[in-house]
């Protein structure tokens, strides 16, 4: 009997050490996007894990693809031209970037600086 309390209490105490292990945990979940502001990397400094959540639905206007910067005193809107027509439920991690040259001369058309 003595043998079974002894052991009772060696697992009593390594669960005690073990609970005053424990800390708390930040978790960053956050979703891609385009150009991010400084805040979205300034949140990692806080973060124990970081999860990328990128297997969900794909929002062709949504900040996951676009932003808005100052340039010359007036907002404008950077955007990245992605392949969509027909893909309305793909999600984040499956979207693929248009080259075509279509697009490519709107996006040269800039006055950013």
């Amino acid at each position: 009997m003595k043998n079974k309390e002894l052991e009772d209490e060696v697992c009593l105490s390594i669960i005690k050490s073990k609970i005053r292990n424990l800390k708390e945990k930040t978790i960053i979940i956050t979703q891609p996007t385009f150009f991010p502001y400084s805040g979205f990397f300034a949140q990692f400094l806080y973060a124990d894990e970081i999860i990328f959540l990128d297997d969900v639905q794909f929002v062709k206007n949504s900040w996951q693809k676009r932003n808005r910067i100052k340039s010359k005193g007036k907002f404008i809107y950077l955007s990245l031209d992605t392949k969509t027509k027909g893909k309305y439920l793909q999600k984040i991690n499956e979207v693929q970037i248009d080259f075509s040259k279509k697009k490519k001369e709107k996006t040269n058309k800039l006055d950013i600086f």
